[in-house]
């Protein structure tokens, strides 16, 4: 009877542990996913503003390079730290002071990086008149809870340039 009572046990622990890998790697390839979405969405914004006249089109791709410019360092430096901070929790002997140090240093970096991304859309919207702006906020507020769409064809999410070819471009 103790030895079924241990297989079962066993069994249902060799579950779990499958059940919880499994769900690690689909919240990893939910990451990768938001990430490239969100590149598509900031690069293809242009595709969702009504009228932009080019003179609004080369401003904008101007203001777009420069926020990559000045991020990609930003970024780089939060991703030493999140590969810092996993070195730190995995080792033999874990420091607890280094730890939250790192976790403090993180949580400044990503003010930074958030503080240059309102700053980078501000800018934007300035380039932007009223009707266009009105789009312009509702795409970005909307951006974080329908990212879900990305994946659906153009044409079902209706985002078509004038030519009616299908935008943003993938």
């Amino acid at each position: 009877m103790k030895k079924q009572i241990i297989k079962s046990m066993a069994f249902i622990l060799f579950l779990s542990i499958i059940g919880m890998n499994m769900n690690a790697v689909a919240q990893h390839g939910k990451a990768n996913c938001k990430k490239q979405q969100s590149f598509q969405m900031q690069q293809h914004q242009d595709c969702m503003i009504p009228d932009l006249t080019e003179d609004q089109k080369q401003k904008m791709e101007k203001l777009r390079i420069k926020f990559h410019k000045e991020t990609l360092q930003i970024k780089n430096e939060l991703n030493e730290k999140s590969a810092r901070l996993k070195t730190l929790m995995s080792a033999e002997k874990v420091n607890m002071d280094d730890i939250n140090k790192t976790v403090e240093e993180t949580g400044a970096i990503k003010t930074r990086l958030m503080k240059a991304k309102v700053a980078h859309k501000q800018e934007v919207r300035k380039l932007l008149n009223e009707k266009q702006r009105l789009m312009f906020d509702s795409k970005m507020m909307g951006q974080h809870h329908g990212m879900g769409n990305m994946n659906k064809g153009c044409h079902q999410k209706g985002h078509m340039n004038k030519k009616g070819k299908c935008c943003p471009k993938r």
